[in-house]
C-alpha cells in the first residue's frame, strides 16, 4: 500500500468516526480526493523512487573549452555562445548547467574568440550610439 492509499483509508476512517455514517456523496467526495492525492503523489514522488542514473558529459569537461568555441556537455554541440542553446534546448540557466556538471562559477558561456570580438567592437558601438544621440538632440 502506497502512502496515498494509507491517507485515503485514514480519511474514510476519520469521516465515518466523526459522522457515524457514509453516504454516496461522501464516497464520491472521498474518491475524487483520493484520485487527486494519487495524481499529486505520482507527479511529485520522492526522489528516492526515481532511477538514479547519472548523465555522462558528451565530452570530457577539460576538453569542453577551446579558443574558438565551447562544447555543450549535454549534447556535444560546438557553439560560440552557450547560454541561449542551454535555455532553448534544455531549459537550463547557466547556473543550473554549472551546478549539474559540477563546473566552477566562472565557467564561460561565451568562447574566447567571441569575447574578443565583442571587446574589439565595443568602442565602435559606443561611438555610433553617441553619434545617434547627438543627432537626436539636434533634431
Amino acid at each position: 500500500m502506497n502512502p496515498m492509499e494509507k491517507i485515503t483509508d485514514a480519511l474514510i476512517a476519520s469521516h465515518v468516526e466523526a459522522t457515524g455514517k457514509l453516504s454516496m456523496d461522501d464516497i464520491n467526495l472521498i474518491r475524487s480526493t483520493a484520485a487527486a492525492a494519487i495524481k499529486m503523489y505520482l507527479r511529485y514522488k520522492p526522489e528516492a523512487s526515481k532511477p538514479t542514473t547519472k548523465q555522462q558529459p558528451a565530452v570530457p569537461i577539460d576538453q569542453s573549452i577551446t579558443s574558438t568555441h565551447l562544447i555543450c556537455l549535454e549534447d556535444g554541440k560546438h557553439l560560440r555562445m552557450l547560454k541561449r542553446h542551454l535555455r532553448q534546448k534544455f531549459g537550463l540557466t547557466p547556473d543550473e548547467y554549472r551546478e549539474k556538471w559540477g563546473l566552477p562559477h566562472d565557467y564561460p558561456m561565451i568562447s574566447k574568440a567571441m569575447k574578443a570580438t565583442y571587446l574589439r567592437q565595443a568602442p565602435a558601438k559606443i561611438r555610433a550610439m553617441k553619434k545617434a544621440s547627438a543627432a537626436l538632440r539636434r533634431a
